[in-house]
């Protein structure tokens, strides 16, 4: 689960990363092969942000609860 919401945040931050298959904790990215460095640093610059972000694995678990919620909520609401 933690890996599946580190990799949404960092997506809503524009880097597209993966959930390694056998290990839910890796997250994998796969950078272009020409990559400017300017790139790199904005990268570093979003997962720390991310990983700054959340201290405790409580505070983690508390907001992907929050926002899986939140859109279940939306679906209903559609729904009826």
């Amino acid at each position: 689960v933690q890996g599946q919401w580190l990799a949404y945040l960092l997506l809503e931050r524009g880097v597209v990363c993966q959930v390694a298959v056998h290990d839910w904790n890796i997250l994998k990215l796969t950078p272009p092969l020409t990559i400017q460095s300017a790139q790199i640093q904005h990268l570093l610059d979003q997962i720390e942000q991310v990983f700054a972000r959340y201290d405790s694995l409580y505070s983690l678990v508390r907001d992907a609860v929050r926002q899986t919620l939140r859109k279940k909520s939306e679906k209903l609401r559609e729904m009826y």
